[in-house]
């Protein structure tokens, strides 16, 4: 579960074998299946404005 300021988006967790993509509601509220171990980003794609890609992170 996570929660992006701003309000809806697309979202795509990306992992280096291949990614899962979701949307957050209109107050910016997501959440993902369980997520295996080893590293992800976001990719954030707002309604308005260029997409967000965060850092590399390892869960």
């Amino acid at each position: 579960m996570g929660r992006l300021s701003g309000g809806a988006a697309e979202i795509e967790v990306q992992r280096p074998d291949g990614g899962t993509r979701l949307r957050s509601d209109d107050l910016g509220r997501f959440a993902t299946g369980a997520l295996a171990p080893g590293p992800l980003r976001l990719r954030v794609s707002p309604e308005r404005g260029g997409p967000v890609v965060t850092s590399w992170i390892r869960i």
